[in-house]
Parts: C-alpha cells; structure tokens; sequence
C-alpha cells in the first residue's frame, strides 16, 4: 500500500521517493537489499481486474505482468543515481532446499560485493498457498537473517508499535523499544485491513521475533509520505518507529541456521533416554544403538526431528541414512557400527536442539 494510491495503482511518486531514500543511505557506504512487494498491485488493472484478486491463478498472472513494470521502474529510478540493481524472486522453497538457499546467499553476496542493490519479491507467479512466504515482512527477515544482516528496517503504513490500535485509540501509545517479543506484545498486533497490502504489524512482529532470535535487529517504520532521509535517520538512531532488540546468537553456523529456521523436515526418529541425554545434554552424536522407530520417508542428506519415548521433540539434524537404511541399522551396538563410515545417524555439527 505504500507504493500505490487509494485505486491500487502504482504510485510513482511514492515508488520514486522511496528509491531516493534508498539511494541516500547507499551513497553514505551502507549494503542495501531491498525487499518490495506490488507486483499483483501493479498488474491486476492491466488484466482487467478492478481490484486486488482473490483465486491463486488469478493472482499469478498479475504478479507475471506487474513484476516486470515494477522491475522496469526501479530500474528507472535507480539509474538517475548511477545505481545498478538487480531482480531476484524466492519462495520458501528456496529456502528449505540447502543448495537452492546457498545459491542465494552466493548471488547475493556477490551482487553486494560489486555494488548492486538486490531487489527481492516473493515469487508470486509460481508460489502457492504451501510455499509462499504470506507477506514480505517474513522474507525480509529470513533474507537479514540469512546475511547476517546488522538491521532489518520495515517500512509500514504506521509509526511503529502501539499498546493499542491508534486507528481507533486516540491515547493508543507508540513503544519505542521491545527487548523481547512476549505473548503480549504479538496480542498488541492486528492483521492488515489494507485492500492491496498483505500483511499488517502482526506479520512485523511475527518477522522481528525470527530476525531477532538470530541475532539481528529489527526496525518498523513509517514509510508514508515522502522522505528522501528516512532510512539516513534510522540507521543515525533518530528514526520515528520501534526498535526490537536482538537476542544474542551465534552467527557462524549458517548451516545450523538453515536446519533451524528454513529446513523442511522429512521425518521423525525416536530415540531412548540415554540417546536423548547424549544429544541434548553431552553434545554429543546421535548413533544408531539409540534409535527406536523410524516414521517417514527420507534419505540421507535430509533434516528429520528427533523426539524422546514420551515423543516431546528434542531437536532437528541431518540424517546420515535413509529411511530404509535407518530401520536395518536400529539398535546396532557401537562396536557393530564401528566399520561403517557413516557411524552416526546425525553428527553433532548437524544438530540443532529445540
């Protein structure tokens, strides 16, 4: 919504005075990604469409012809500043495959590394209901996550948090500071009521919670109007919004990061007391004498989650065996194993505890 008027057609003012914000702060020597949404906003009028469009398919095509407007304007706009940008489109299954996430992670570095701004925007044309991310907010923060980003800024249609909606609360108080995301600072949250927006502070707050957890923080501010300083004063610490403080975390592990966070799970092992203790407790290895059951279908190389014989999850790791492999292996003693090279069922570098 901060990109298009009441009709839900692309500003180009608003498009044009953002770009210059962005633009200020690279020229003060900053790396910039930026994650835009507007695509189905930009495209639904030129099929014909008098509004945002409820069906899957129907939103898929807008998405296919507003990406490129979109994409051809920041170009544009960009361009008047000497920036070069580039185009790229995820879903969430890019970041449940590892080589599709290290592809990512490899262009974009890549991208920063030669003074080019990525844009990003969820793939909508191929996104379905079980891969999309839902809103922007939420690819933001896996993006500043995945680069180990030192803020994630969220521009929004309001001043940050508020103890209560200020729409309809005159007294409603802006929080200026979160040090941890509780049970009642998401209850402050309501959903988007925006025609062509998706998401709403719910989704930032939600977006900051997994932002933080990995150790970067997290800034919502007001995107409307123009404001070619906006993104200079936030990084300055004079920027009007809210500020969610980042738990402390250990960055160095993106593989750990991805089992964490991204990884989809393609089954459950069970495993006894002392196979429960060793993981979680001794930080060691999870071998197979301590496997139980085996449920799901996976192979090695996938990520499986771990539960104790009361089936409370104890963690996430990556399986060295497959399934069928697994089930011959179970209950093997340490010496039986001993030959194989492929000793453990997970190794301790690829498991995450709950």
């Amino acid at each position: 919504s901060l990109l298009t008027n009441s009709n839900g057609q692309l500003a180009l003012d608003k498009i044009k005075g953002h770009v210059k914000a962005i633009s200020n702060a690279k020229k003060t020597g900053v790396d910039i990604v930026f994650v835009t949404s507007a695509s189905i906003a930009a495209g639904f009028e030129k099929l014909g469409f008098t509004s945002r469009p409820k069906a899957l398919v129907s939103k898929q095509a807008c998405a296919a012809v507003g990406q490129g407007m979109l994409m051809q304007y920041y170009n544009e706009f960009f361009a008047e500043d000497n920036i070069t940008v580039a185009q790229i489109l995820l879903t969430k299954r890019d970041f449940a495959e590892r080589e599709s996430l290290n592809n990512a992670l490899n262009t974009l570095t890549f991208l920063l590394e030669h003074d080019v701004i990525p844009i990003i925007n969820q793939n909508d044309t191929t996104a379905t209901e079980e891969i999309s991310f839902g809103d922007n907010d939420s690819i933001a923060a896996r993006v500043a996550s995945l680069l180990h980003a030192d803020l994630c800024l969220l521009l929004t249609d309001i001043a940050g948090l508020y103890d209560s909606n200020p729409q309809t609360n005159k007294d409603a108080k802006q929080i200026s500071v979160v040090e941890e995301i509780t049970p009642e600072i998401i209850a402050m949250t309501g959903d988007s009521i925006s025609g062509v927006g998706t998401g709403g502070m719910r989704s930032k707050v939600l977006a900051a919670e997994l932002s933080t957890s990995m150790g970067v923080p997290l800034f919502i501010a007001d995107g409307r109007g123009v404001d070619e300083d906006r993104i200079i004063k936030v990084l300055n610490g004079v920027g009007e919004g809210t500020l969610f403080k980042a738990n402390s975390h250990d960055t160095s592990h993106r593989k750990k990061q991805w089992i964490s966070l991204y990884a989809s799970v393609h089954g459950t092992i069970i495993v006894d007391d002392g196979a429960s203790d060793a993981i979680v407790n001794e930080g060691r290895s999870l071998l197979p004498v301590g496997v139980k059951e085996v449920f799901g279908s996976f192979k090695a190389g996938d990520v499986v989650e771990v539960r104790d014989m009361s089936h409370h999850i104890l963690g996430k790791g990556i399986s060295n065996y497959s399934t069928e492999n697994l089930l011959e292996k179970i209950g093997n003693d340490f010496e039986e194993t001993l030959s194989n090279q492929r000793l453990e069922v997970i190794h301790r570098d690829d498991w995450v505890a709950n």
